[in-house]
């Protein structure tokens, strides 16, 4: 290997390899910092996991509450927002959810709950 600079006929001197040694690794770092995913935390990857529970339960009441003609909007984010209608149907097939009967499938329990919940949430709008 050469220590000539192509197209001079004189070699490099010290400082410029450690100038084009720096600049490599700057480049080197900076690239590594930028394109590196950071690992997600288990903390993180429990978060991510309770969230998509939760918004896969509040999809199931909202549609069970739209089918049944109820007023389903309880607070201002929707749960079925950027899902397309065919979307939703899917959703409905995956989880069992008739249009005809929207509470087939739960247990006993669970439509007491979600009765009891849906008329909480009645009367609360009609104190407001």
């Amino acid at each position: 290997m050469s220590t000539e600079v192509p197209g001079s006929g004189k070699p490099l001197r010290r400082w410029e390899y450690y100038y084009w040694g720096l600049g490599v690794s700057a480049v080197s770092y900076f690239l590594y910092r930028n394109l590196a995913k950071p690992e997600e935390t288990q903390e993180q990857i429990e978060e991510k996991k309770r969230k998509a529970a939760e918004l896969e339960v509040r999809r199931k009441e909202h549609v069970r509450a739209a089918i049944m003609g109820q007023n389903f909007i309880e607070s201002e984010s929707d749960p079925l927002e950027g899902l397309s209608p065919a979307q939703i149907v899917k959703f409905m097939d995956i989880h069992s959810i008739d249009p005809d009967d929207p509470l087939e499938g739960l247990t006993p329990e669970e439509i007491d709950a979600y009765v009891q919940k849906q008329e909480a949430a009645r009367q609360a709008r009609e104190e407001q």
